[in-house]
C-alpha cells in the first residue's frame, strides 16, 4: 500500500520510493512526481505552410493554419 498523505510540518513517501518534505500542507500526491507529469506535454503547433510534430513519429501536414491540437487528433 503506498503512501499518499503528508503529515503536518513532515514528509511523504511517494511510490517512486522518495521521501518528500511537505512542510504545513495536506497534499494527497506528491509533489515532485506532480512536477515531472506536467513537464511532459505532447508538441501540438503548426509552421506556416508546414509541419506539426504530435504524436511521437506521427507528422501532420497542417498547410496553412496554425493550431493547438493535432488535426487527427480533433
Amino acid at each position: 500500500m503506498e503512501n499518499k498523505f503528508c503529515y503536518l510540518k513532515g514528509l511523504v513517501d511517494c511510490s517512486s520510493g522518495q521521501i518528500q518534505d511537505c512542510n504545513v500542507k495536506h497534499v494527497s500526491r506528491c509533489p515532485r512526481e506532480e512536477d515531472t507529469a506536467k513537464k511532459e506535454s505532447r508538441q501540438a503547433f503548426c509552421f506556416l505552410k508546414g509541419l506539426v510534430d504530435c504524436a511521437p513519429c506521427d507528422v501532420q501536414d497542417c498547410n496553412i493554419k496554425r493550431v493547438r491540437r493535432c488535426p487527427r487528433e480533433n
